[in-house]
């Protein structure tokens, strides 16, 4: 078969799936930008950048691990999900902690905001209600949590080498590697060989969707193989990526910083260029030429602007932040989104338009409510969350998440 008949062969395929009610790939999170980016799909190799303190791995656990995991909790017949998460930042406990922050809000229908530092009673003034804890031993919780236990798995290598290792076992573990050969005149003797080459990939499960995350690639630590260079190392664990990608048709996540002298300098902050950029990443810059898809996050508070975008920033404060593709090879790049982000549960949602006074006007009103609500009192269904927040956050009654047993992010 040649390669057009295979590709029409492939295309025929996708269209069948879709037609008998599959799937092609994860739906992205934030839906508002799915006309960017519709779905994630096997053989992406996505990269997320930002300057310090942006938020970059609250969007990476939101929109690549905590939605991706409730999606695939939904659908146990479209797909099923393994996370290979190379934490080199955040522990794999506040990783959890920020799940279940994420998994209470969701389940209670956008209304029960527990941060992760309420979750450990870190206040004494502030402990964790019976409540909360009943609601996560409780069956339902339970039962979403050990799916996350199992689906997400937290690897302990800290370099490329081993990183590259733990991947390849897992899909040598979870596939069979099939192999073509060809014909070779070694250059040096003349005499013929065969050389051997990977011809195709057949996991166990085709539609299970693997995803290795490294957050973040300048944590990793060098080898002797990277000559102890750091940038050396990450050209290397990305070259690596890109392979893991064609031949096993994963889906790599990486995150990166940005120079703060690139886009949080002083001449950035002047001239309004405060946006991550493919130019601005930190330590490495050739992964920007490696990856699919590349996702920005700004967080314009920080750079203390009045305003951004046509939005009021000192109203918006460090809830507001914009998202942007930065590259994507298989569809539209620069797409601008402006998002409102709730850190105490990891959610992000996209913000009215600049102009829609009614809608910003809920949003400023939202704002002040979780600025001094406490965790006892979110169990009540105020008239603003019925009223006023309701058509902005599409708020379900918190019993219609059990009775459906699912969670619909």
């Amino acid at each position: 078969m040649n390669i057009v008949d295979s590709t029409l062969q492939w295309i025929k395929e996708r269209k069948r799936r879709i037609e008998n009610n599959e799937v092609n790939g994860i739906p992205f999170a934030i839906p508002e930008f799915r006309t960017e980016i519709p779905v994630l799909e096997k053989g992406f190799y996505i990269g997320v950048t930002g300057q310090t303190k942006s938020g970059k791995s609250k969007f990476l656990q939101y929109c690549l691990v905590n939605f991706p995991v409730l999606y695939a909790y939904n659908n146990p017949d479209k797909i099923r999900l393994k996370i290979l998460y190379f934490a080199l930042e955040d522990t794999p406990e506040e990783i959890t902690l920020q799940f279940m922050s994420y998994l209470l809000y969701m389940m209670s229908g956008r209304t029960l905001r527990v941060s992760p530092t309420e979750l450990k009673s870190s206040d004494k003034d502030n402990v964790l209600t019976d409540k909360v804890l009943a609601l996560l031993e409780s069956a339902e919780y339970q039962k979403i949590l050990q799916f996350y236990a199992n689906t997400v798995e937290f690897c302990s290598e800290t370099n490329n080498v081993g990183i590259n290792i733990r991947i390849e076992n897992y899909a040598k573990e979870h596939g069979t590697i099939e192999y073509e050969y060809t014909e070779m005149v070694d250059p040096l003797t003349g005499e013929l060989k065969q050389e051997k080459h990977i011809a195709k990939y057949v996991p166990n499960d085709p539609d299970e969707y693997v995803m290795p995350i490294v957050d973040h690639v300048s944590l990793i630590t060098p080898t002797i193989n990277d000559h102890n260079d750091l940038k050396l190392a990450i050209m290397n664990l990305s070259k690596n990526m890109v392979k893991i990608k064609n031949k096993y048709h994963y889906i790599p996540v990486i995150v990166q910083q940005q120079a703060s002298s690139e886009t949080g300098g002083i001449e950035a902050r002047k001239s309004g260029n405060i946006r991550p950029t493919k130019a601005g990443l930190s330590d490495c810059k050739s992964t920007g030429n490696d990856v699919t898809l590349m996702f920005g996050v700004c967080n314009p508070n920080a750079f203390e602007y009045p305003s951004y975008l046509g939005y009021d920033v000192t109203k918006l404060g460090n809830n507001f932040r914009v998202l942007e593709v930065i590259l994507n090879r298989h569809g539209r790049s620069n797409g601008i989104l402006p998002i409102f982000f709730d850190g105490a549960c990891n959610y992000f949602k996209a913000m009215p338009a600049p102009k829609d006074i009614d809608g910003l006007q809920i949003i400023y009103d939202h704002i002040k409510k979780i600025s001094r609500v406490r965790v006892e009192q979110v169990y009540t269904f105020t008239t603003f969350f019925v009223k006023k927040v309701s058509p902005i956050f599409n708020i379900k009654h918190f019993a219609n998440s059990f009775t459906k047993r699912k969670v619909c992010p």
